[in-house]
């Protein structure tokens, strides 16, 4: 039982680090949005 809380709440805690707490500190991550492709246009 303990082992299932602990990794989920090592889950829950990467996913606030990567989520919130990283950006915060202007560290980019993807979960932050900063691995979007940039838009291109086509010349036509």
């Amino acid at each position: 039982m303990y082992d299932i809380l602990f990794f989920a709440s090592l889950f829950a805690g990467w996913i606030v680090l990567n989520k919130w707490v990283l950006p915060w500190l202007g560290i980019p991550t993807c979960m932050s949005g900063a691995c979007r492709v940039p838009h291109v246009e086509q010349d036509a």
